[in-house]
């Protein structure tokens, strides 16, 4: 059975640019959600502060959306494996597709569907830092601190499949199925190989891969192979052009080979035995 995917940093990435650009300087009329689920928004007093607050600018950490309202408050986002951030008209809101929106007062809402980490989380903005999913987090995988010689230092004495350790959040933020197949393909490296035996000039082919492939997924705009969609509800093409990923059976696009699947971690690798044998 095929596993679901869930978006990594260019679909937030492109998320987050797109919430800078459309919700900056938006006022709050009021949050919504359902009565089920609304006390593990934040506390009573954060729900009642963000009303009439403006949204003062939107960031991400790893696979996470945050925005911020007046610089005091931030809303944590995590899509997981279905979540969708649309921009729509303020009237309609339906409890059944979507337990969370903010509705502005331009009669415009931002709403959450399918969304996980809980569900949307409203915490001070001093408090950002200290809530154990992003505390956990490594360094970002578009940071400019992800240097060849940080990148060398996480990988030494490691060992078990390049793969896996790419995907580990904990290590490496933001990156997951998708994109560290076709890091790999790109660095012409085999899923499994195992850390220990890549030499210097393997390592760093990985790592001038890494920023690559994530700039062509934003400017492809995302994968939307599972259920991402940009702001205005527009899909990604990311997936339309993947070297590897889903690619099973099917031929090169370099060297004609059959692209191959194998199993890293309990997550479905593709590769191609021919780039990457």
């Amino acid at each position: 059975r095929r596993r679901r995917i869930l978006p990594e940093i260019p679909e937030i990435e492109i998320l987050r640019r797109e919430c800078q650009e459309k919700l900056a300087g938006k006022r709050v009329a009021a949050l919504v959600a359902r009565p089920s689920i609304k006390h593990r928004l934040g506390t009573e007093s954060a729900c009642e502060a963000l009303v009439g607050m403006r949204v003062s600018g939107a960031g991400r950490r790893g696979k996470m959306l945050i925005l911020r309202f007046d610089d005091r408050l931030a809303m944590v986002v995590h899509l997981m494996l279905r979540g969708q951030a649309l921009l729509l008209p303020a009237s309609g809101f339906d409890f059944a597709v979507s337990p969370v929106g903010v509705i502005f007062d331009d009669k415009t809402r931002l709403e959450f569907r399918q969304v996980g980490l809980r569900i949307p989380q409203l915490v001070v903005k001093e408090d950002l830092d200290a809530l154990p999913e992003i505390a956990r987090l490594g360094v970002d995988a578009l940071s400019p601190d992800l240097t060849l010689e940080r990148f060398l230092s996480i990988l030494d004495g490691r060992r078990g499949a390049i793969k896996a350790l790419l995907m580990d959040q904990g290590v490496i933020a933001g990156l997951g199925n998708t994109y560290t197949n076709e890091i790999l393909f790109a660095a012409h490296l085999h899923p499994e190989r195992d850390i220990r035996t890549l030499n210097p000039e393997e390592i760093e082919a990985i790592h001038r891969s890494i920023l690559p492939i994530l700039q062509r997924g934003i400017e492809l705009g995302g994968s939307s192979a599972e259920s991402f969609l940009h702001l205005d509800g527009s899909p990604g093409h990311f997936h339309e052009h993947a070297y590897v990923f889903r690619r099973e059976g099917q031929p090169c696009r370099q060297c004609g080979a059959i692209i191959q699947r194998t199993e890293v971690g309990g997550r479905g690798s593709f590769f191609c035995p021919g780039c990457q044998g």
